[in-house]
């Protein structure tokens, strides 16, 4: 997941903050013409972006709103009514207590790859069977729908000012805080992230987003941060210093993110 570049930009436009994206709320999908209402999956500022009978969803769903349309109890767990939908498939789930939303019911997305969700909003992260904080909402159920699950269970944060880290205090999160903020030295002294379209705060919490979706230590991602924060440091005072994760991290983890 790439959380650097446009992130910010795109967390911005969907939360109705930048005004240059104001005319456009289905601008991340595929090819909506400017002033064009967004449909069922399209990312949206408010209820007026929508196109009719949908709603503009904010929930911990995901970190972007977008819309959708309520369905009922009696659905739940079931396909929603492509007809209510513009003729989109969308699957009736019901968040569980706790998450931030409404708390009703709302129609998800169905899709069969990941492809198929980003045509409509590129920050959808997942094409898989609904879950809230890596916990199935169905055990069983054999349909998927897009999800960005790694909003779940996370604070409400500024997009602009990422003001995150007065609001994580659970201690277990503590040492990702601390690789996080590491993390974020090497890419600002290597130049990984723009600082025109994201500072250090927002770095850190989009790296911090990456290491616990869903609220959840990922391990595995863990392990690749620290990769690059070892290489980072291990080659300190050579022409390496910025090029030396390739040799210690590349194959196990890839480019940095």
């Amino acid at each position: 997941m790439d959380f650097s570049r446009g992130k910010l930009c795109l967390l911005v436009c969907a939360l109705g903050l930048g005004g240059a994206c104001a005319s456009s709320p289905a601008s991340s999908g595929g090819d909506a013409k400017a002033g064009a209402k967004a449909e069922f999956g399209a990312r949206c500022g408010a209820n007026a972006d929508c196109a009719t009978g949908l709603l503009c969803l904010d929930s911990d769903y995901s970190p972007f709103k977008w819309c959708t349309r309520f369905c009922s109890m009696d659905i739940v767990a079931d396909h929603c009514d492509q007809a209510e939908l513009g003729g989109a498939k969308g699957f009736c789930i019901q968040m569980p207590a706790g998450a931030r939303g409404p708390g009703k019911p709302f129609c998800a997305p169905e899709c069969g790859k990941l492809a198929e969700c980003t045509s409509l909003e590129k920050t959808w992260e997942t094409c898989e069977k609904p879950a809230y904080k890596k916990i199935a909402l169905y055990p069983g159920l054999n349909q998927n729908v897009c999800m960005a699950a790694s909003a779940n269970g996370q604070p409400v944060v500024d997009p602009l000012t990422c003001d995150w880290k007065a609001k994580v205090t659970d201690p277990k999160f503590d040492q990702v805080k601390g690789d996080c903020a590491a993390y974020c030295q090497f890419k600002t002294t290597c130049k990984l992230f723009d600082p025109n379209t994201e500072n250090a705060d927002c770095c850190t919490w989009h790296c911090f987003l990456h290491l616990t979706p869903g609220s959840v230590v990922d391990n595995a991602a863990v392990s690749c941060i620290k990769c690059y924060n070892k290489a980072f440091n291990a080659f300190q005072g050579t022409g390496e210093v910025c090029t030396g994760w390739q040799s210690q991290c590349l194959d196990n983890c890839g480019a940095p993110p």
